[in-house]
C-alpha cells in the first residue's frame, strides 16, 4: 500500500500521515492545494534515501568525465570554489602532490614541425610577447626535452636557401632551437643572473629572426644595428656568433644566399654546417654525395644547441637527407612541395602524402637511442600532413617508438582547421576535420599505422581559450577542430 506524507512547504516538517485508501485521491489533492501542501510519493523518498547512502569522493563531484582529466584540471585550475568545505582540504592536498613531484630527470622526446612544436616546447620566438616569458613551456617542466624535427619545409627563407645550397630545410629547426633555450642552462654556462639570461634570450631571438631583403651587405644600416647587439652577449657566446657571421660572408659556397631575401638565423645555421665541411668540397659535390654533410649537420646543430643554452641534441632533424613532400588528392591530382598546400585550390580532400628524398634517407643512431630511452614521447600539434607524418615516414623512427613499451605516448591534437590540409574530411568531404579524422590520417599515412605510437590524445578545451582569441581567429576564418569524443571512446 502507498502512503502519503503531508509536508509543510514552509517549515519542511511532517504534519500527518494518512493511508491512501482512507480518502479519495481527488479529495486529498484538494486539501493539499487549499493548505499549500505538496504530495511526495514514498517511492521517490526511498530512492532519495538510497542515493543518500552512496558514498562519493570529492573527485566524483568534479565535472570532468575521466580521472586523468580531473587531475589535469586540478593542476591547471586549482580547487573549485563550490567543492564544499569537507572536500577542499583533500583536493588542495592532491594538487600539492601533483605539482610537487620532481620531473627534472624525466626524458621527453617530441616529434613535429616548426610552429606547433616550438609553441609547446617554449613558445614562438617570433612573437613580441615571447621576450617577456622566453623560458616557459614544456622545457621548464622537463629540462631533458629533445625535439626531432621535420625537414620537408619548402617555403619562405628555407625554400630560397634550398635553391642555392644542398642542405635539409633548416627553418623549422631555427624556430625550435630558440624555443628550446633554458634559463638554468644559460645561467650555468655563462654565469648569468635571471635578468641577464633573459636579455641573452631576447638578443638571440632578435638576431636569428632578423629578416632582410637581399642582397645583404655588412655595411647595411639595419644589419649593423641588429648584429651590434652581439656585443652585449657573454664573451664566449659573442665570439661564437661573430665567427658564424664571418663564415657566412667568407665562405664562397654561401655567397649566392646573400643575394636573396632571407631570415638571418637560417643562414647562420647553414654557416655552422659549412664550417664543419672541408672548404674544397663544392656544393655540386655535396649535392651528389649527401653523406658528406651527414656528420657536419649533427655537429653544427649540437654545437648551436649547447651554446644557445638548449642542451645537447636538443634539436635534431629526423634525417640529414633533403626531402620534399608530395601530396595526392582524392581526384588523383598530386602536388610536390609543402609550400603549395595552403594555396592549392583543389576542392577535394587530401588522400595521402609521400616523401621524395634526394637519395638514401640517413638517420642518426643517437635519435633512436633517445626514443628508446624516453619516458614520454609526444607527437606535437602542427600541420597534419607536413609536420608529424613526414617524421614518421623516416625509416626506423616509428619502429623505435613502438619498441619503447615503457614510455607514456601522447598525441597532442591540433586546435584549428588548417586551410589546404584539414578543411575537407576524407571520411565526409562536406565537413571539416574532427579529431577522429586526424587519427585516421595518421593511421593511413604512417607505415604500420598508429599501433603503439600513442596511447593518449590531448585536446585543448575551448573553455580554456579567452574569448578575445577565439574572436580573432574567427575573424581570420579559422574554425576549431571538433572533438568527437563519443566516436573516439567507443
Amino acid at each position: 500500500k502507498l502512503n502519503v506524507k503531508i509536508i509543510s512547504i514552509s517549515l519542511g516538517e511532517v504534519v500527518t500521515e494518512l493511508p491512501l485508501e482512507e480518502l479519495p485521491l481527488k479529495q486529498i489533492s484538494e486539501i493539499l492545494v487549499e493548505n499549500g501542501f505538496e504530495l511526495i510519493d514514498n517511492s521517490n523518498a526511498k530512492t532519495i534515501e538510497q542515493i543518500k547512502k552512496i558514498r562519493l569522493s570529492p573527485l566524483d563531484l568534479l565535472p570532468q568525465q575521466d580521472l586523468r582529466e580531473k587531475l589535469v584540471s586540478r593542476v591547471l585550475r586549482g580547487v573549485p570554489d563550490g567543492a564544499g568545505a569537507a572536500a577542499k582540504p583533500y583536493l588542495r592536498a592532491l594538487r600539492q602532490e601533483l605539482t610537487s613531484n620532481s620531473v627534472e630527470d624525466v626524458k621527453v622526446v617530441v616529434f613535429g614541425g616548426g610552429t606547433g612544436l616550438s609553441n609547446i616546447i617554449g613558445g614562438d620566438s617570433r612573437l613580441a610577447s615571447w621576450v617577456h616569458k622566453p623560458f616557459n613551456g614544456l622545457k621548464e617542466l622537463f629540462p631533458k626535452t629533445r625535439s626531432i624535427v621535420c625537414v620537408t619545409d619548402s617555403g619562405g627563407s628555407t625554400g630560397e636557401l634550398l635553391k642555392d645550397v644542398p642542405l635539409i630545410a633548416v627553418g623549422d629547426m631555427r624556430h625550435v632551437l630558440l624555443s628550446s633555450i633554458q634559463l638554468k642552462r644559460l645561467q650555468e654556462k655563462y654565469s648569468l643572473n635571471p635578468i641577464a639570461a633573459n636579455e641573452v634570450a631576447v638578443i638571440l631571438a632578435a638576431i636569428f629572426n632578423y629578416r632582410f631583403s637581399g642582397p645583404l651587405a655588412k655595411e647595411h644600416s639595419e644589419f649593423v644595428e641588429v648584429t651590434s647587439a652581439v656585443n652585449r652577449l657573454p664573451g664566449s657566446l659573442q665570439h661564437f656568433i661573430r665567427n658564424l657571421l664571418d663564415s657566412l660572408f667568407a665562405d664562397t659556397r654561401l655567397a649566392p644566399t646573400l643575394l636573396r631575401s632571407h631570415c638571418l638565423g637560417n643562414l647562420l645555421i647553414a654557416a655552422a654546417v659549412y664550417r664543419e665541411i672541408e672548404g674544397d668540397i663544392t656544393n655540386e659535390q655535396l649535392a651528389y654525395h649527401q653523406e658528406l654533410s651527414h656528420i657536419p649537420i649533427k655537429t653544427a646543430l649540437t654545437g648551436l644547441a649547447e651554446r644557445l643554452g638548449a642542451g645537447e641534441r636538443a634539436v635534431m632533424p629526423c634525417t640529414s637527407t633533403p626531402a620534399q613532400l608530395q601530396v595526392r588528392y582524392t581526384n588523383g591530382v598530386a602536388i610536390t612541395g609543402e609550400h603549395k598546400l595552403g594555396d592549392a585550390q583543389r576542392g577535394v580532400p587530401v588522400d595521402s602524402v609521400a616523401i621524395e628524398n634526394c637519395g638514401y634517407q640517413r638517420l642518426y643512431p643517437e635519435l633512436l637511442e633517445d626514443i628508446l630511452e624516453a619516458d614520454i614521447l609526444i607527437l606535437a600539434p602542427g600541420s597534419l600532413y607536413s609536420s608529424i607524418i613526414p617524421v614518421f615516414k623516416t625509416p626506423g623512427i616509428a619502429e623505435a617508438v613502438r619498441q619503447n613499451k615503457n614510455a607514456m605516448k601522447v598525441l597532442v591534437s591540433n586546435l584549428w582547421v588548417q586551410s589546404g590540409e584539414t578543411d575537407l574530411s576524407l571520411a565526409d568531404p562536406d565537413r571539416k576535420f574532427q579529431v577522429s579524422d586526424m587519427i585516421r590520417a595518421y593511421e593511413k599515412n604512417i607505415p604500420g599505422g598508429t599501433t603503439d605510437l600513442f596511447d593518449e590524445v590531448i585536446c585543448l578545451s575551448l573553455h580554456d581559450i579567452p574569448a578575445s582569441i577565439l574572436q580573432n581567429y574567427a575573424i581570420e576564418g579559422k574554425i576549431p577542430i571538433y572533438l568527437d569524443r563519443d566516436l573516439l571512446t567507443k
